[in-house]
């Protein structure tokens, strides 16, 4: 489970991060 959960909080935080980025740079 924590093989599993360490991965997928990395994978969610990453698209988070991308996918703010991405809309702050459209708001900007």
């Amino acid at each position: 489970a924590v093989m599993f959960s360490q991965p997928a909080s990395q994978l969610l935080a990453g698209a988070r991060m991308d996918v703010y980025v991405i809309r702050d740079g459209e708001g900007n």
